[in-house]
């Protein structure tokens, strides 16, 4: 009979409720922002949505038991793409290179952390997204240098927190990486 990790529950535990107040804190900090600095224009709901979103298919995600890495992956390409899109059509005005895609990648790497944290035995099966979405999150350093960003801070903010999580991802399973290599390729 198969026994419960009592430990892997309590680490799961606490991190869906920090998942869960950094959010919140995401959320009202954009609202605030919000009604601070342009008032005319209400972007916090386009947070709060991607919020919703994020936790939507995450949630699918774990109860459907997907392969959550390439959902994440798959949802970060169509968002970005999706934004783009929505940006151009209504005149570009820069923001979904300066919020959007930042936030997405933002996300996406955070959900990734968190996956590796909650999953940390299928962190093989995962790492090749992972390290796709950390090249597509770095997308954003070419960006900061051209017109298309005018306000780079959410994109530099997005860089260190890809490369934290990316880092910390690595420390997290680096036996298990280099098991991995060794087995794959004899090294």
């Amino acid at each position: 009979m198969l026994y419960p990790k009592i430990a892997n529950i309590k680490k799961q535990n606490l991190t869906l409720t920090f998942m869960v107040i950094l959010s919140c804190v995401i959320v009202i900090a954009s609202l605030i922002i919000n009604i601070l600095v342009n008032k005319q224009i209400n972007w916090s709901l386009l947070v709060l949505g991607a919020i919703i979103y994020i936790w939507t298919t995450t949630i699918y995600s774990i109860r459907e038991n997907k392969n959550m890495a390439f959902h994440i992956m798959l949802q970060l390409i169509a968002i970005s793409i999706f934004t783009v899109w929505i940006d151009a059509s209504l005149g570009y005005r820069g923001w979904s290179f300066q919020y959007a895609i930042p936030i997405a990648t933002m996300a996406a790497n955070i959900t990734m952390s968190m996956i590796n944290i909650i999953k940390a035995k299928y962190y093989l099966k995962y790492v090749i997204y992972h390290v796709i979405i950390f090249l597509l999150s770095c997308l954003s350093l070419p960006l900061i240098f051209t017109t298309l960003v005018t306000k780079p801070l959410l994109n530099i903010i997005s860089l260190v927190i890809a490369g934290i999580t990316f880092l910390i991802a690595i420390f997290l399973s680096y036996k298990d990486i280099r098991q991995e290599l060794a087995r794959r390729f004899h090294i």
